[in-house]
């Protein structure tokens, strides 16, 4: 039986939206569309998200990619932490959880200066018992090599891990790896499942 809560950041906790921090950044659809493709939609995204890029060189990689300079690029990446912005909810429904004694973990996908700035700015983590961002240890999401991380690392059994994610792929890995778990489809419902998930792991 599942014992404790394991949950994604990105669209399950803060809110994810590419479309719209490009356009936080970039007026023109055809610079869009190009730094999309540039950028979001590359494997260097993933090393972003992995640790072994920093944001300068993305942009800079990124740049001959398209027909936007570098700066433009960068700015988009300065303008990401802030970008995530928290459904409040459900962080809500997680304080509860903790305040209640369910042992929360985060494992997430996460470029460094995003986790940074969510780290200081939202006290949920801060309740967490541990946490495995991809940027510290150089693995990222569907590795099994990070769902392994994580219970050796916090000495769990994967049969304790229910595991929270919006990405279908995330959650198949997981279970491939021995945990529980539950796809959020719609962010909007976060704080409803992580309440009634709560509820079975009391």
């Amino acid at each position: 039986m599942p014992s404790h809560l394991v949950l994604d950041i990105g669209n399950v906790l803060c809110r994810w939206d590419g479309d719209a921090l490009l356009a936080s950044v970039l007026d023109a659809p055809e610079a869009r569309d190009q730094a999309r493709k540039a950028l979001l939609q590359h494997p260097d995204w993933i090393a972003l998200d992995a640790g072994t890029l920093t944001a300068a060189q993305a942009a800079e990689r990124a740049a001959t990619r398209c027909d936007l300079p570098a700066e433009r690029l960068l700015a988009i990446l300065e303008a990401l932490p802030a970008s995530l912005q928290a459904f409040s909810d459900t962080h809500d429904a997680v304080i509860q959880a903790q305040a209640d004694g369910v042992p929360v973990y985060i494992l997430s996908n996460m470029h460094a200066t995003s986790w940074e700035y969510l780290y200081e700015t939202f006290p949920v983590f801060a309740g967490c018992r541990g946490v495995v961002v991809s940027c510290e240890i150089h693995l990222t999401k569907p590795d099994p090599a990070i769902y392994h991380h994580l219970t050796e690392r916090f000495a769990l059994e994967p049969s304790e891990c229910v595991f929270v994610d919006d990405m279908p792929e995330n959650i198949e890995a997981a279970r491939a790896c021995g945990w529980h778990g539950a796809w959020l489809e719609s962010p909007e419902h976060g704080a409803e499942l992580i309440r009634r998930l709560s509820a079975g792991l009391l």
